[in-house]
């Protein structure tokens, strides 16, 4: 199933489900727009701290999605999450960006600009 991915956190499975909702969980968190959220990952892969913070919140998302999906009503607690996110190797990161993306709408949000998102059409036959 595309976004769904399993992760061990301090020795326990977890399972994490990316999507429209996992997404409105993420911006919310963030207190941004859909426009904003490919800004998230700009400076990623130079800042491990802000690396650190985006992966525990893509999987705070993720993770509370998964849990609403399958009728799991356990809230996640941020921040034992964001102390046993520390276990996490950082190889692991790219699984949780990748699980992330493989939703139509996250891929599509990350890969355009906001100026292309909030263009009018330019062929009003299309519109």
């Amino acid at each position: 199933m595309k976004g769904l991915l399993t992760i061990d956190l301090a020795g326990k499975k977890t399972n994490a489900q990316f999507g429209m909702y996992a997404i409105k969980l993420l911006t919310e968190k963030r207190g941004i727009t859909l426009n904003d959220l490919s800004e998230l990952f700009t400076g990623v892969d130079t800042d491990p701290v802000k690396s650190f913070d985006l992966m525990v919140d893509l999987l705070y998302a993720g993770i509370s999605n998964y849990n609403l999906i399958n009728g799991n009503n356990e809230q996640v607690n941020y921040f034992k999450l964001y102390n046993d996110f520390g276990s996490v190797d950082k190889s692991e990161y790219e699984k949780i960006f990748k699980a992330f993306l493989e939703t139509q709408i996250s891929g599509q949000a990350v890969s355009q600009s906001n100026d292309e998102m909030d263009k009018e059409p330019t062929d009003k036959k299309k519109a």
